[in-house]
C-alpha cells in the first residue's frame, strides 16, 4: 500500500484514521461523531497533533547525547537544545496488515539510529475501546529503547463541557526536573498543576468531557507524562522516563534478537453533565 494512503478503521460508534506517512499516527479519532484529537495545522507539525508513537525513545534526550556500552551517540536536536520524542513522529511507516477495524504498521530503524532494529504498531478499534500496542525488536546487537504514545486531546468537543483530567496521584512520585526540563534521577512529591512532567506510580487515569464522553486509560508502562497546556491535555504512557538512556541504562537495554512491548487501552463511556 502506498505510504501516502490514509487508513480508516471503524467499530461501533468509533472511527480512527491512521496516517502512515506522518509518523504512523492517529490523524483522527472520533467517537459518536466527536473528534477527540487536535488536528494538524501549520504550526504544530510534527509534534503537536493527533496521537503518535514515540520510538526508539520517549520524551527528551539531554542535548541529544547518550552513551551505550561505552560508546557515545548523538541524536538530531529536534527541540533545541534537546532531542525529543524519538525518531518516528515524521517517519514513513509501512502497512503490514489491515482489516476493517485493525491495522499493523511497521518501521525499520535506520540512520541516525546506529543500532538497527524494527518497530511494529498494532492499532485495534472495538466498539467500546481502542487498543494500541508497540513492539521494538533489537536486531543483531543489544540496543537501548524506550517507547510510548503522545496523544493530543482537545479541551472541547463538539458538545459537552471542557475536558477534565481525573488522575489518582495518591501513590505517585514526580521525576524531579532540572533547569533544562530533564529528569535528574531523583523522585519527589507531585507538584501542583499545570504539569509538563513525568510520574511513576500513577493510579487510575480518566479524561472526562462533561455531557459528552469519559475516556479511561489502562496501560502497562512504568511512567506517565502528563501535560496540560491551555488548548489540550496529553496523557503519555511510556516504558521509561525522559532521558532514560542516561538515567536508567540497564532498564532500557534490549538484548540482540529480543523485544520490548507495551500496550495502552482507551475505553470510553457516555458521560453525563455531572460525571
Amino acid at each position: 500500500m502506498p505510504a501516502s494512503s490514509l487508513l480508516t478503521l471503524a467499530a461501533g460508534p468509533a472511527s480512527v484514521v491512521l496516517d502512515p506517512e506522518n509518523g504512523g499516527r492517529l490523524a483522527s479519532w472520533t467517537v459518536w461523531g466527536m473528534q477527540l484529537l487536535e488536528p494538524r495545522n501549520d504550526g504544530n507539525h510534527p509534534y503537536g497533533w493527533g496521537s503518535y508513537p514515540m520510538v526508539p525513545y520517549a520524551g527528551r534526550i539531554r542535548h541529544g547525547e547518550f552513551a551505550f556500552d561505552g560508546k557515545h551517540h548523538a541524536m538530531p536536536i529536534t527541540m533545541a537544545p534537546h532531542s525529543i520524542h524519538g525518531l518516528s513522529a515524521d517517519a514513513v511507516w509501512d502497512v503490514l496488515m489491515e482489516g476493517d477495524s485493525w491495522a499493523v504498521l511497521g518501521l525499520r530503524l535506520t540512520d541516525p539510529w546506529p543500532f538497527g532494529g524494527t518497530v511494529t504498531q498494532l492499532v485495534h478499534l472495538r466498539a467500546d475501546r481502542l487498543v494500541q500496542q508497540l513492539t521494538v525488536h533489537a536486531a543483531d546487537q543489544d540496543m537501548p529503547a524506550t517507547l510510548g504514545w503522545h496523544p493530543w486531546f482537545r479541551r472541547r468537543l463538539d458538545r459537552g463541557g471542557d475536558l477534565a483530567l481525573e488522575v489518582d496521584m495518591a501513590d505517585a512520585a514526580w521525576f524531579v526536573k532540572d533547569a533544562e526540563g530533564i529528569p535528574t534521577g531523583r523522585l519527589g512529591p507531585v507538584p501542583p498543576r499545570p504539569w509538563d512532567d513525568c510520574f511513576a506510580g500513577v493510579g487510575t487515569i480518566a479524561l472526562r468531557w462533561p455531557g459528552a464522553l469519559r475516556l479511561e486509560v489502562e496501560h502497562d508502562c512504568e511512567a506517565v507524562v502528563l501535560y496540560d497546556p491551555a488548548h489540550a491535555i496529553c496523557v503519555e504512557p511510556q516504558s521509561g522516563p525522559p532521558n532514560a538512556f542516561s538515567l536508567r541504562p540497564d532498564d532500557c537495554r534490549v538484548p540482540a534478537g529480543s523485544s520490548v512491548e507495551r500496550t495502552v487501552t482507551w475505553r470510553w463511556h457516555m458521560a453525563s453533565a455531572q460525571h
